[in-house]
Protein backbone atom coordinates (compact mmCIF):
# COMPACT_ATOMS: atom_id res chain seq x y z
CA UNK A 1 0.00 0.00 0.00
CA UNK A 2 1.36 3.40 -0.93
CA UNK A 3 1.10 6.16 1.65
CA UNK A 4 -0.23 9.44 0.33
CA UNK A 5 1.42 11.71 2.90
CA UNK A 6 4.94 12.23 4.06
CA UNK A 7 5.44 12.08 7.81
CA UNK A 8 8.41 12.50 10.08
CA UNK A 9 9.58 9.44 11.93
CA UNK A 10 9.67 9.50 15.70
CA UNK A 11 13.00 9.64 17.51
CA UNK A 12 12.52 6.02 18.56
CA UNK A 13 11.88 4.92 14.98
CA UNK A 14 14.95 6.81 13.76
CA UNK A 15 17.10 5.14 16.41
CA UNK A 16 15.84 1.68 15.49
CA UNK A 17 16.52 2.23 11.79
CA UNK A 18 20.01 3.60 12.51
CA UNK A 19 20.72 0.71 14.86
CA UNK A 20 19.70 -1.77 12.17
CA UNK A 21 22.19 -0.19 9.78
CA UNK A 22 25.09 -0.40 12.27
CA UNK A 23 24.21 -3.65 14.03
CA UNK A 24 23.88 -6.17 11.25
CA UNK A 25 24.38 -9.31 13.30
CA UNK A 26 25.87 -10.61 16.56
CA UNK A 27 29.20 -10.94 14.72
CA UNK A 28 29.22 -7.20 13.92
CA UNK A 29 28.64 -6.46 17.62
CA UNK A 30 31.52 -8.72 18.68
CA UNK A 31 33.80 -7.04 16.11
CA UNK A 32 32.92 -3.54 17.35
CA UNK A 33 33.34 -4.41 21.03
CA UNK A 34 36.67 -6.16 20.54
CA UNK A 35 37.96 -3.22 18.49
CA UNK A 36 36.90 -0.91 21.35
CA UNK A 37 38.88 -3.13 23.75
CA UNK A 38 41.97 -2.86 21.56
CA UNK A 39 41.54 0.92 21.34
CA UNK A 40 41.39 0.97 25.17
CA UNK A 41 44.84 -0.68 25.17
CA UNK A 42 43.57 -3.96 26.61
CA UNK A 43 46.14 -6.73 26.89
CA UNK A 44 43.43 -9.32 27.56
CA UNK A 45 39.94 -9.70 26.11
CA UNK A 46 37.44 -12.45 26.90
CA UNK A 47 34.29 -13.24 24.99
CA UNK A 48 31.26 -15.33 25.92
CA UNK A 49 28.23 -15.84 23.69
CA UNK A 50 25.06 -17.88 23.95
CA UNK A 51 22.77 -18.97 21.14
CA UNK A 52 24.98 -17.41 18.49
CA UNK A 53 24.88 -14.06 20.29
CA UNK A 54 21.10 -13.68 20.22
CA UNK A 55 20.67 -14.55 23.88
CA UNK A 56 23.90 -13.01 25.25
CA UNK A 57 27.20 -11.50 24.23
CA UNK A 58 29.72 -10.57 26.91
CA UNK A 59 33.04 -8.87 26.22
CA UNK A 60 35.42 -8.16 29.09
CA UNK A 61 38.77 -6.39 28.83
CA UNK A 62 41.50 -5.03 31.08
CA UNK A 63 41.89 -1.76 29.19
CA UNK A 64 41.88 1.84 30.42
CA UNK A 65 38.28 1.78 31.56
CA UNK A 66 35.71 4.58 31.35
CA UNK A 67 35.33 7.28 34.00
CA UNK A 68 31.95 7.58 35.76
CA UNK A 69 31.31 10.96 34.13
CA UNK A 70 31.72 9.46 30.65
CA UNK A 71 29.73 6.23 31.05
CA UNK A 72 26.37 7.63 29.96
CA UNK A 73 27.95 9.50 27.04
CA UNK A 74 29.41 6.20 25.80
CA UNK A 75 25.88 5.12 24.85
CA UNK A 76 24.90 8.36 23.09
CA UNK A 77 24.85 8.55 19.27
CA UNK A 78 27.86 10.31 17.75
CA UNK A 79 29.88 10.00 20.97
CA UNK A 80 33.56 9.09 20.84
CA UNK A 81 36.85 9.21 22.67
CA UNK A 82 38.74 8.79 19.40
CA UNK A 83 38.29 12.29 17.94
CA UNK A 84 38.78 15.71 19.45
CA UNK A 85 37.42 17.70 16.51
CA UNK A 86 35.78 17.14 13.14
CA UNK A 87 39.12 17.79 11.42
CA UNK A 88 40.52 14.70 13.16
CA UNK A 89 38.16 12.51 11.14
CA UNK A 90 40.05 13.41 7.97
CA UNK A 91 43.46 12.57 9.36
CA UNK A 92 44.84 9.13 8.63
CA UNK A 93 45.01 7.88 12.19
CA UNK A 94 46.53 4.45 12.72
CA UNK A 95 46.11 4.74 16.49
CA UNK A 96 42.59 3.29 16.48
CA UNK A 97 40.62 0.53 14.82
CA UNK A 98 38.13 2.84 13.18
CA UNK A 99 35.42 5.28 14.11
CA UNK A 100 31.72 5.61 13.52
CA UNK A 101 30.61 6.87 16.90
CA UNK A 102 27.46 4.79 16.62
CA UNK A 103 28.28 1.27 17.75
CA UNK A 104 27.43 1.38 21.46
CA UNK A 105 24.42 3.64 20.92
CA UNK A 106 23.13 1.35 18.19
CA UNK A 107 23.75 -1.82 20.19
CA UNK A 108 22.02 -0.35 23.25
CA UNK A 109 19.08 0.62 21.04
CA UNK A 110 18.34 -2.96 19.99
CA UNK A 111 19.17 -4.93 23.13
CA UNK A 112 19.46 -4.95 26.87
CA UNK A 113 22.97 -3.71 27.66
CA UNK A 114 24.93 -3.48 30.89
CA UNK A 115 28.21 -1.58 30.83
CA UNK A 116 30.57 -1.85 33.82
CA UNK A 117 33.86 -0.03 33.86
CA UNK A 118 36.68 0.75 36.23
CA UNK A 119 39.68 2.87 35.31
CA UNK A 120 42.97 1.89 36.94
CA UNK A 121 42.85 5.12 38.97
CA UNK A 122 39.61 4.42 40.86
CA UNK A 123 38.84 2.26 43.93
CA UNK A 124 35.68 0.77 42.33
CA UNK A 125 33.77 0.79 39.10
CA UNK A 126 30.43 2.07 37.89
CA UNK A 127 27.62 0.46 35.99
CA UNK A 128 24.96 1.74 33.65
CA UNK A 129 22.35 -0.19 31.76
CA UNK A 130 20.17 0.39 28.75
CA UNK A 131 16.99 -1.35 27.76
CA UNK A 132 16.28 -0.68 24.10
CA UNK A 133 17.85 2.77 24.33
CA UNK A 134 16.63 3.90 27.76
CA UNK A 135 19.79 4.58 29.79
CA UNK A 136 20.06 4.47 33.60
CA UNK A 137 22.24 6.68 35.76
CA UNK A 138 25.67 5.30 36.79
CA UNK A 139 25.72 3.35 40.05
CA UNK A 140 28.78 2.06 41.96
CA UNK A 141 29.66 -1.58 41.39
CA UNK A 142 32.41 -4.05 42.10
CA UNK A 143 34.26 -4.91 38.92
CA UNK A 144 37.78 -5.55 37.69
CA UNK A 145 39.90 -2.91 36.01
CA UNK A 146 38.79 -2.33 32.43
CA UNK A 147 35.37 -2.61 30.85
CA UNK A 148 32.73 -5.33 30.64
CA UNK A 149 29.79 -5.08 28.27
CA UNK A 150 26.96 -7.60 28.62
CA UNK A 151 24.34 -7.66 25.88
CA UNK A 152 21.18 -9.74 25.99
CA UNK A 153 17.93 -10.20 24.08
CA UNK A 154 19.28 -8.85 20.82
CA UNK A 155 16.61 -7.53 18.43
CA UNK A 156 13.71 -8.33 20.79
CA UNK A 157 12.22 -4.93 19.92
CA UNK A 158 12.70 -5.56 16.18
CA UNK A 159 11.12 -8.94 15.41
CA UNK A 160 11.54 -8.48 11.64
CA UNK A 161 15.30 -8.07 12.10
CA UNK A 162 15.55 -11.04 14.44
CA UNK A 163 13.64 -13.22 11.95
CA UNK A 164 16.49 -13.04 9.42
CA UNK A 165 19.31 -13.97 11.79
CA UNK A 166 20.87 -17.44 11.61
CA UNK A 167 19.33 -20.18 13.72
CA UNK A 168 20.39 -20.46 17.34
CA UNK A 169 23.77 -22.01 18.04
CA UNK A 170 25.04 -23.81 21.16
CA UNK A 171 26.78 -21.95 23.97
CA UNK A 172 30.27 -20.86 22.98
CA UNK A 173 33.01 -19.45 25.20
CA UNK A 174 36.54 -18.38 24.46
CA UNK A 175 39.22 -16.32 26.07
CA UNK A 176 42.30 -14.94 24.45
CA UNK A 177 45.24 -12.85 25.54
CA UNK A 178 46.17 -10.09 23.12
CA UNK A 179 49.88 -9.51 22.60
Amino acid sequence: KIMSKIRLLSTEEIKLIAAGEVVESPASIVKELIENSFDAEASSVSLAIEEGGIKTISVRDNGKGIEKEDLTFALFPHATSKLISFKDSFINNNDCYGFRGEALAAISGVSELILRSRPHTTPHGYEISSHNGKITEPIPCGTNYGTTIDISNLFEAIPARKKYLPSKLPVERCSNTVL
